[in-house]
């Protein structure tokens, strides 16, 4: 298993004057220093972690210089270990990762359709998990009560094959096109998103339309929205649940830094009673 810490955010929506992601220091660590710590603590993780990043290095790791385009970044780090194999994937704003997290959502991705040379698995945090911290974090996930998921902030990639180039043009074009999908408000809304920001400015006003189109409720299944994610990325693609909540955190505004950094204890005592009620 090969690892793949995707660091290159600027963290433009925390501020014009913030320092960039992988160099925010939490709780006494950066971000990278986290993540990487997790993946050299991870059985799973056996050779060394290619650190996708601009200028923000870690001396335990080899880093590469990031693309500005999340698919290239992550065809970067797939080529430095030869184009082949099986890698997990990482934010660098992870700021409670920790290979215990790790290992156990690996053990189920690699398990998952033994026979497919190529797959994607993404880990989907149900919202139950998440209950301890909604007082405290102002998750914008959830401060909805419709939604009812909200994705991992790592990823599964399965490559015994070699990735064809669409592939990584469809990932950057999901993460382009995002805003326009409601993000992940809503898995719902993403998939229906999916099948039309393309070819229309906003997926809004036509979520319900796009999902019914192909046969599907205004909330479809984990199973439909992998299916359709499936189509997108052109690479079958599982949405996995899970209820590790440390898999579901990350943060993108100010309000939930501040947060984080000033609740640190508080989300640790809520992540060690998740575990504890798992």
């Amino acid at each position: 298993m090969y690892g793949i810490i995707l660091a290159g955010g600027r963290g433009e929506r925390l501020g014009s004057n913030q320092i960039p992601k992988p160099a925010i220091s939490i709780h006494g660590k950066t971000t990278l220093e986290t993540v990487v710590d997790a993946f050299c603590g991870s059985r799973s993780v056996e050779r060394s972690v290619a650190i996708v990043s601009r200028e923000y290095q870690n001396p335990k790791v080899p880093s590469l210089p990031a693309s500005p385009y999340f698919g290239e970044s992550v065809k970067a780090g797939v080529n430095f270990f030869g184009g082949r194999g099986d890698f997990v994937l990482a934010y660098a704003d992870c700021p409670f990762i920790a290979s215990s997290a790790i290992d156990p959502f690996l053990d189920d991705a690699t398990m998952i359709r033994r026979n497919e040379d190529q797959l994607l698995v993404i880990p989907v945090v149900r919202r139950k998990a998440f209950q301890p911290l909604l007082d405290i974090y102002p998750y914008h996930f959830y401060s909805s009560r419709e939604t009812d998921w909200a994705h991992g902030t790592i990823f599964y990639l399965r490559a015994r094959e070699a990735i064809p180039e669409t592939v990584y043009r469809n990932i950057n074009l999901f993460f382009e096109k995002k805003s326009l999908m409601y993000g992940w408000k809503d898995l719902g809304k993403t998939t229906a998103g999916l099948l039309c920001c393309l070819n229309l400015r906003t997926a809004l006003s036509v979520t319900k339309l796009a999902l019914s189109s192909r046969g599907l409720s205004s909330k479809p299944t984990l199973q439909e929205c992998s299916t359709i994610l499936s189509a997108f990325f052109q690479i079958p693609t599982v949405l996995h649940p899970i209820d590790d909540i440390r898999l579901g955190i990350e943060f993108d505004r100010p309000e939930q830094l501040r947060a984080i950094q000033e609740h640190y204890d508080h989300f640790m005592e809520a992540i060690e009673k998740n575990e504890h009620a798992s």
